[in-house]
């Protein structure tokens, strides 16, 4: 992550990284392996938002680890 320059650049990272929806919408993962996802979010002071009202992910420089979490435990 450290490598990237903003979050519109590691979105094209073999990790996987997306965007989540729903109850975790502003919220992104990465796939650390076959089940276990780390979730993060922008750690802007600011949200840099589109013109339509999206995160403008060419501008977010910061974010900040929310979790590690297994998205198949039972």
């Amino acid at each position: 992550m450290e490598s990237a320059e903003t979050l519109a650049e590691y979105m094209y990272y073999p990790r996987k990284c997306k965007e989540l929806a729903g109850d975790r919408k502003g919220q992104f993962s990465v796939r650390l392996d076959s089940k276990k996802r780390l979730v993060f979010t922008h750690n802007e002071q600011v949200t840099p938002l589109k013109p339509d009202g999206g995160l403008d992910l060419h501008r977010v420089t910061k974010v900040k680890i929310l979790e590690i979490v297994n998205y198949h435990r039972k």
